[in-house]
């Protein structure tokens, strides 16, 4: 993947990552409703996720990840040693959250309440939103994208590296087991693989001027749209996501951009130099941000002795949330590692050295 290409999906996750925050943030009791424009969003950063994640699967396994086992130590470390420390901050948060004020967590099935013991089984095995069951763990409700995610990166794995009568079966049963909402929207995460060798096969149908005008007209117009979109295009279809015509819409229009952007990212290609490890840095920060913001977010809520639209608690939710990420990233990432570790050697049956793919 080209450097410059590789910079712009890091801040496009970052920026994805943060929509995803400062629009729960955007919550009346939380925020008392600061910057609630971005709050229409919130399912447009997640659909940008999926996009993404086509992508970079398909960099991954194109340039370095060949195998099945590498390929599935690389994911199952990746998910996992950010999911662990979420659904335990989760817990944590919540638990302290209700013991000062319980009612405010009534209407997110508190922990204390025996079904979160079936909520927290189904999110370790990542199971959670299966057949749209709605097992989040405890207040932590942006864990549903992540039965979708894991969907994908499996299914993937079976076309990629099955053949025969292997591949079907596992096919079928992995459709049996997602339901309809998750396979519905695969689509969108093919989208996504498929942008990545249209790139990499040099993509030229246009010259530069008419790219540029393309990639920024699709982003404005999934800006201006995409919130009416999902507010009038709504469908009522068992087991389907009732706005999956805005998530096809916004994946249509991100894909529109993305593939068009590369020949702009080229000519720009000198300014990556001065900013390139801030916005690896930030990068590095989105699946923290992403799986870990809400329940620090709602606890701070209810610790905070201020009226909700004050500065002074504005000042307590924003940094002490996005301090509390980027304290817990680093550890993230040496738990990534570890476990990359002993999946490769459980796996080879040997040490790895310098075989150990990095995940981005």
């Amino acid at each position: 993947m080209q450097k410059n290409t590789s910079l712009y999906l890091d801040l496009l996750r970052f920026a994805a990552a943060m929509v995803v925050f400062l629009g729960h943030a955007a919550n009346h009791h939380i925020s008392g409703g600061l910057l609630w424009q971005i709050y229409p969003y919130l399912q447009t950063a997640v659909i940008i996720f999926f996009v993404m994640s086509g992508y970079v699967i398909a960099y991954v396994v194109d340039s370095r990840e060949h195998s099945w086992d590498s390929y599935l130590a690389s994911r199952i470390a990746r998910i996992y040693s950010v999911v662990l420390p979420a659904l335990l901050v989760t817990l944590v948060c919540d638990s302290i959250g209700m013991l000062i004020d319980y009612e405010s967590y009534a209407t997110i099935k508190p922990t204390v309440d025996p079904n979160q013991i079936v909520n927290y089984s189904a999110s370790v095995f990542l199971l959670q939103n299966v057949w749209s069951l709605g097992l989040n763990p405890g207040s932590n409700g942006p864990f549903w994208s992540l039965s979708y995610e894991v969907i994908y990166y499996v299914l993937f794995a079976v076309f990629y590296f099955l053949t025969g009568f292997k591949r079907y079966v596992s096919v079928f049963l992995l459709f049996a087991l997602a339901g309809p909402s998750i396979i519905s929207l695969f689509p969108i995460w093919v989208l996504g693989y498929c942008i990545y060798f249209l790139h990499k096969n040099n993509f030229r149908s246009i010259n530069l001027l008419l790219s540029s005008i393309i990639s920024i007209a699709a982003i404005v117009i999934l800006i201006f749209w995409a919130p009416w979109c999902r507010k009038n295009l709504e469908v009522d279809i068992p087991y389907i996501r009732k706005e999956i015509v805005a998530d096809y819409f916004d994946a249509m229009m991100f894909s529109l951009h993305l593939l068009f952007i590369q020949s702009t990212l080229k000519v720009i290609n000198k300014i990556q130099a001065p900013v390139e490890k801030g916005i690896r840095w930030l990068a590095s920060l989105t699946f923290v941000i992403y799986l870990v913001h809400y329940p620090i977010l709602r606890v701070l809520s209810v610790l905070s002795p201020n009226e909700t639209a004050s500065f002074s608690r504005w000042l307590l939710i924003y940094p002490v949330t996005f301090g509390v990420i980027v304290l817990l990233t680093p550890r993230t990432e040496e738990l990534k590692k570890y476990i990359q570790l002993k999946l490769f050697h459980v796996f080879n049956g040997k040490g790895l050295g310098s075989e150990i793919p990095q995940f981005k």
